[in-house]
């Protein structure tokens, strides 16, 4: 079955609207994993936006294979999420997939302890409409699952730095909405007013931090209080300040420690009178002082936060990840293929006057899909009396020879087609649907896919595999099927 959407071929997931909706993070020399890659759509877009490396892993083996063949510099592997590729990732992707583990907030956990300090990981999932902290059973087309609600969600990441980014695209069949979650290791975070002498920083501290709550570290008094003997401080610090503090002097004295080499003491200081966990630092430092202090923040674990006075905010990151998704659908649609690669060919057969088609559509496999060793046909066939649907099999041949005949049952309920024709299970209790294998071998010459009725053979596609067509020849194809359908239906 087709699920993410490429140039030339539809899938149930409109991939290039997540893509936007995701607004990934840059990935410029980052190491990027996609849990669920399926066909390694976003691995492919990792690699196009400059990763450093881009790995996907799924359960489906026939995805992974795909995957591969699409994009071979990526790296893909056939397994469960219970186990993660080794090595820490900058950036990881779980997409529409939550819902399926059996404890999300434990795979939430492992994903993150995967990231590295300063990764993301990215969350699309379905959040459930209820005022109560639970776990909601919800009803899809094809299963039952459990969402969170969001006082739920917010449970589940409580250790961790989290923002919903907002909607992700409607997908059909989930009756819930989806939304996009940027999530981070929490880190004690270290607010920094370092601005110009006189220009309000203590004020600040005193009224935006007056309830005591976090510690307020000022640099003046520190310095003020190694000069006089009142905190203890390395002797080559000690000496320095002592020789030349000067309370109008603070700037000076401050490069003055900055050109010995000893600033990493200082820092050392102002961190443990904040018992080292997360402060307020009010202290006069050049840009690349403060640089130097955020380096030395990073690398301990802490997140420095520059403070401003006039904050500007705009939407430039959500129109940058637009632009970005769009760049990569216009790289894919010109992109010349890999020589390896061979996609599936799906047309309509010759038409036989007087023949009536039934209602049917063919999920697996679909037009521009890739061509893998094993080939899954699955889809729907429904007899234009729905009360002779015991009296249907389909079958699959070679047109060119007759070898390689196969018949086969419809098996598989299908709740979404009765909904679609209007029809009750009541109405209808038989199955409708089908799903089987073919080897890739079986696919040499053109196959014929049709349905059997009383023993009459009616054709339904020609399955045949060739080099990706021109996005124009292909995008429309299921559209082309469809009316083809209709226009033999009219025919009756």
């Amino acid at each position: 079955m087709q699920y993410q959407s490429f140039p030339g071929v539809r899938g149930d997931s409109s991939s290039f609207e997540k893509l936007k909706a995701l607004r990934l993070p840059s990935l410029g020399g980052k190491r990027f994993l996609d849990v669920g890659c399926n066909e390694g759509f976003f691995c492919g877009y990792a690699l196009h936006a400059g990763a450093a490396a881009a790995m996907g892993i799924d359960r489906s083996h026939e995805a992974t294979v795909r995957a591969q063949e699409r994009f071979p510099a990526a790296t893909f592997v056939c397994q469960s999420w219970d186990t993660l590729p080794e090595g820490s990732f900058d950036v990881i992707l779980l997409a529409s997939a939550l819902h399926y583990a059996n404890d999300q907030a434990a795979l939430i956990d492992r994903l993150m302890a995967a990231l590295t300090d300063d990764g993301v990981l990215v969350l699309e999932l379905g959040i459930a409409p209820s005022g109560k902290k639970e776990w909601v059973s919800v009803a899809r087309s094809i299963d039952e699952r459990l969402f969170p609600s969001r006082s739920q969600l917010q449970e589940v990441l409580a250790d961790y730095a989290w923002k919903i980014i907002g909607h992700s695209c409607e997908q059909a069949g989930d009756p819930i909405p989806r939304y996009v979650v940027h999530i981070r290791k929490l880190r004690p975070a270290v607010f920094l007013l370092t601005s110009q002498p006189a220009s309000g920083k203590s004020t600040l501290c005193r009224t935006a931090f007056a309830n005591g709550s976090m510690p307020v570290v000022s640099g003046d008094t520190v310095l003020g209080r190694i000069a006089r003997g009142q905190l203890v401080a390395p002797p080559p610090l000690q000496l320095l300040v002592s020789a030349g503090y000067e309370s109008t002097a603070i700037a000076k004295l401050t490069d003055d420690i900055f050109t010995a080499g000893l600033d990493e003491m200082l820092f050392d200081i102002w961190c443990a009178m904040a018992g080292d966990g997360q402060f307020v630092l009010d202290a006069y430092l050049t840009d690349e002082q403060e640089q130097a202090f955020k380096g030395y923040l990073t690398e301990r674990g802490y997140l420095p936060v520059t403070l401003s006075w006039q904050m500007d905010v705009s939407m430039a990151n959500q129109l940058d990840a637009q632009q970005r998704a769009e760049a990569y659908q216009h790289y894919l649609e010109q992109a010349k293929p890999p020589e390896s690669l061979r996609c599936f060919k799906v047309t309509p057969p010759p038409q036989q006057g007087g023949q009536v088609l039934p209602h049917w559509h063919l999920d697996s496999p679909r037009q521009g899909q890739a061509v893998t060793d094993t080939v899954t046909v699955s889809g729907w066939i429904m007899p234009r009396d729905h009360t002779q649907l015991d009296r249907v099999r389909g079958y699959i041949k070679s047109t060119k020879k007759d070898t390689n005949h196969r018949e086969f049952s419809l098996t598989q309920q299908r709740a979404d087609v009765l909904a679609s024709l209007q029809l009750t299970p009541q109405q209808c209790a038989a199955p409708c649907g089908f799903r089987f294998s073919v080897a890739k071998a079986d696919l040499s010459d053109e196959i014929e896919l049709g349905v059997l009725v009383d023993g009459h053979a009616v054709p339904l596609a020609h399955i045949s595999e060739g080099k990706p067509q021109a996005v124009a020849d292909t995008r429309s194809m299921p559209v082309r099927l469809q009316r083809w359908v209709k226009r033999w239906v009219k025919q009756r």
